[in-house]
């Protein structure tokens, strides 16, 4: 049996319904979290189906070798069957099935399923720590990714484009420095918060974000400390 597979259709990003959103790492006062996106399992196996086929995919798994579980998704190229390999820890909760779950998103990875999210610029929304756990707002997760990509991004981009820095302003008669004006406000009247400020504004200096998370860790994670230093460059 002869088959054709379409790998940029098998790698497009996903609708954003389809994305779920876990913590990261936290600022310093533990009210923000950095929002990692990802697809459930089952959005893999419907991305596979509508790609490739039913009879064209399978799975298999097997102890970890260490623990946990690993994953083999098999694809039928040209009548032969092509298996990658990827492997994960049993979760917290529902820890076999978690695992499982957890394997096949991970190696469906290597085959180019939702591998342009980790690509996705950072995240930051509002956090609760319930215990150990930190839980984010998935809503506001899903909104501010849709605001930073328009739903999705480009295939091998790693951040939403800069923005056109601001036009020069001229210099004071006095000889001392424009002050940079500040954010201009939303539709509904309010500012942009401190964590949107600054990313806006690492964007608009054509900043990378690598360099825009190096400026917070310089500000023990405070966003409104980081956009005070960054203005003033």
């Amino acid at each position: 049996m002869s088959n054709q597979i379409n790998f940029s259709d098998l790698a497009a990003p996903f609708a954003p319904e389809d994305l779920e959103f876990r913590a990261g790492a936290t600022t310093a006062d533990k009210t923000k979290a950095l929002a990692l996106a990802y697809i459930t399992s089952r959005a893999v196996m419907n991305r596979l189906d509508d790609v490739v086929g039913p009879a064209n995919w399978r799975d298999q798994y097997a102890p970890g070798p260490s623990g946990g579980v690993i994953c083999g998704l098999s694809l039928r190229l040209d009548g032969e069957w092509i298996t990658k390999w990827d492997g994960a820890e049993n979760t917290n909760f529902e820890a076999v099935k978690g695992g499982l779950s957890d394997a096949l998103k991970r190696v469906a990875v290597k085959w180019g399923i939702g591998r342009y999210l980790y690509a996705t610029p950072d995240l930051w929304v509002s956090c609760q720590q319930r215990g150990k756990t930190v839980v984010i707002d998935q809503q506001a997760a899903r909104n501010m990714f849709i605001k930073a990509t328009g739903g999705q991004l480009p295939q091998g981009s790693k951040s939403p484009a800069p923005q056109p820095a601001p036009a020069p302003q001229p210099t004071p008669a006095n000889g001392g420095s424009q002050p940079r004006p500040a954010p201009p406000p939303r539709p509904n009247g309010k500012r942009p918060d401190p964590m949107t400020a600054f990313w806006t504004e690492v964007w608009a200096q054509g900043l990378s974000r690598e360099q825009g998370q190096a400026l917070l860790r310089e500000a023990g994670g405070d966003p409104t400390v980081a956009l005070s230093r960054l203005q003033a460059r």
